[in-house]
């Protein structure tokens, strides 16, 4: 078991690891759907993507009696609990000189290995002990930073995304001009003869679905009515909007009445 000690806090650079965790936790917030920013308790979401994704400070508990195995007879390894990430260990600061501390990690032991020699042992327990304190004080020296730094990221991402998002859903109930005047209705016998032939979808002015294809959802069309609006340069007419809004067959440009129902239907299961 002894082969498993190496030198703790010679692996990771900190910023490296920092890095990686700051690239995840913005490809979580990525992920947040549309429905979760329109309608999560935001403190709460940032409060548990800070968490999640943020270093978890180490913090050894030397004041409890340590677990002592023999290990052969010629050496006796000691067990100290601890919290916080073990990763850590295996991270280095920026400041790396000096001695390291020799061991590994079991889940939350850390796992130190001591001379047999009861006198000599203490010595050593006493000495990687201080090597371990001084160390794991450089990290969190730099990791606590890093975890501010982080937490308004997250923050600031958050509440940028969901600000976006009840922008364009406000918009678009508010949006346009007034409401164009109705079609004169048709006679029934007309109206029955185009639906009879197929036609009753163009009835109420909605482009053809394609076979077996399901309604876009409320997500999907908040995501297409933004599309459409980076698309579209000042004044942005409803006109002006409609013609650069995403079809569901991949094409562009659909009527201003289509656009206007989409947006009442927008707003509608908003509330």
């Amino acid at each position: 078991m002894a082969s498993l000690a190496h030198p703790l806090f010679a692996g990771t650079p900190v910023d490296d690891a920092y890095a990686s965790l700051r690239a995840k936790a913005l490809a979580a917030v990525d992920e947040l759907t549309s429905e979760v920013l329109l309608t999560a308790d935001l403190p709460r979401l940032r409060h548990r993507l800070v968490a999640t994704y943020r270093f978890r400070p180490l913090l050894l508990h030397w004041d409890r009696r340590p677990a002592t195995e023999a290990d052969g007879g010629s050496s006796l390894r000691v067990s100290v609990p601890f919290t916080g990430a073990g990763g850590l260990f295996d991270m280095r600061p920026t400041r790396d000189d000096g001695e390291h501390p020799v061991g590994w990690v079991s889940e939350q032991l850390l796992v130190l290995v001591l001379p047999a020699d009861r006198d000599v042992a203490h010595r050593e327990f006493d000495r990687q002990k201080a090597l371990v304190t001084d160390w794991v004080s450089r990290i969190t020296s730099e990791a606590e930073p890093l975890n501010q730094r982080l937490a308004k990221i997250i923050r600031t991402r958050v509440t940028s995304d969901a600000r976006r998002l009840r922008e364009a859903a406000a918009l678009a109930q508010e949006f346009g001009p007034p409401r164009l005047p109705r079609a004169r209705l048709e006679a029934d016998d007309s109206r029955r003869a185009r639906v009879a032939a197929g036609d009753d979808r163009r009835l109420i002015g909605v482009p053809p679905a394609q076979p077996g294809r399901r309604p876009a959802s409320r997500e999907f069309n908040l995501e297409r009515y933004e599309e459409a609006l980076r698309q579209t340069l000042e004044p942005r007419t409803q006109e002006a909007v409609a013609a650069n809004f995403p079809k569901m067959d991949g094409g562009v440009g659909v009527s201003p009445r289509y656009l206007r129902r989409l947006l009442r239907e927008i707003g509608a299961s908003a509330e």
